[in-house]
């Protein structure tokens, strides 16, 4: 009876242990074959990845935002979108400001210090905050010559062809009326200075905002999934037909 009760229950032990090896055989096969489908799904991820980012980073230099829409990225994009109509919005503002300010300034200079119609270079209306006259100027550019070309080392000649290509002849001539007249003019055309170079600014700011949004959205399309969480599936499976009675356990994990 002994001998019987051991037997049995070595029959039970060995099917027992066959029954683990084929439950551990199988959980082994099945992380396996997980393990193989997610390496095939982040190796394809990874060959479309480089076109992506490319088609992403071009379309956003186009314009910003638009490789953000290409990636799904609502939000973002709608912030870019934001950003670049604002930028030149400020920018068509300003330069309508710089164009107001200058006709103002050049008016202010007809009226109030005899400048003759016609086009001026813009190095003319600066001289024209600083010196009262005509005459006032062409005597700093001839103490300008001199320094220039002292009389020990140069001649004559050499001074006044400095004065006759830097003077400021009939058609220049200019002669506030008050000195307050010409501190007002300096105000109107220092806002139309600032007004041009806050439009310069808004250029640099739509070369900064395209270069910031194509490399965000050339990252972003990148991307395979979220490296910093994992997702875990716990997976039954049944035997299948014509097999021990078994439940096989896996557990799948994504990054």
């Amino acid at each position: 009876m002994p001998n019987r009760v051991v037997a049995a229950f070595l029959l039970v032990a060995l099917a027992a242990s066959g029954a683990t090896a084929d439950v551990g055989a199988r959980f082994l096969l099945a992380s396996r074959d997980e393990v193989l489908a997610r390496s095939e799904e982040s190796a394809s991820a990874a060959d479309e990845a480089g076109p992506s980012r490319i088609r992403s980073f071009l379309l956003s230099l186009l314009l910003p935002g638009l490789g953000q829409r290409a990636n799904g990225s609502e939000l973002r994009s709608k912030a870019f979108f934001g950003a670049e109509a604002m930028i030149w919005a400020g920018f068509v503002v300003f330069k309508i400001q710089e164009a107001n300010r200058t006709e103002d300034f050049e008016e202010w200079a007809r009226a109030y210090a005899s400048v003759s119609e016609g086009g001026k270079e813009t190095e003319y209306y600066r001289i024209l905050t600083i010196f009262d006259d005509a005459d006032q100027y062409n005597e700093a550019v001839r103490a300008e010559a001199r320094a220039l070309y002292p009389v020990s080392g140069y001649s004559q000649e050499t001074r006044d062809a400095y004065f006759a290509a830097h003077a400021y002849g009939p058609d220049r001539f200019f002669r506030w009326r008050t000195r307050q007249a010409r501190l007002d003019y300096r105000l109107i055309r220092n806002d139309a200075v600032d007004s041009g170079r806050r439009a310069d600014y808004m250029l640099v700011a739509a070369v900064v905002n395209r270069a910031v949004s194509a490399v965000e959205a050339a990252r972003a399309a990148g991307r395979i999934g979220p490296a910093a969480s994992a997702i875990g599936k716990l997976r039954a499976e049944a035997s299948g037909p014509g097999e021990p009675p078994l439940l096989r356990l896996g557990v799948g994990i994504r990054f």
